[in-house]
């Protein structure tokens, strides 16, 4: 591997860590390196997309208010020159509803991985 392909991998790895860690801990101060104001987020499960970083805090806010007990893992990661995907899988209690969960909570323990 080059130096400039490991330099990619160390990026990826770094922003996708701040995404995993601010969904499971709520610390969405953990996005502010790594999510820009002219971000945008192309929600394929939800058809929506998120423009900005304060709205994709807002997101996280919110699925951690209707899964308090929100994780997620980073399952694999893969980068080729300056592109990167990432699959995650998570869980969480339902205690309340959301965009992902419109429902009223059930106290089930749902679990994804897109």
């Amino acid at each position: 591997m080059s130096s400039s392909q490991e330099r990619q991998r160390e990026i990826a790895e770094r922003i996708s860590g701040a995404f995993v860690d601010a969904y499971t801990t709520g610390a969405t101060g953990l996005l502010d390196d790594v999510v820009t104001d002219d971000f945008v987020c192309h929600h394929l499960a939800s058809g929506q997309e998120l423009h900005g970083a304060e709205a994709y805090k807002a997101r996280i806010r919110e699925m951690r208010a209707a899964f308090p007990d929100f994780s997620m893992a980073e399952e694999a990661l893969l980068v080729d020159g300056e592109r990167a995907a990432g699959h995650y899988r998570w869980s969480g209690t339902h205690e309340g509803s959301s965009w992902a969960s419109p429902a009223p909570a059930t106290g089930s323990t749902p679990g994804a991985s897109p």
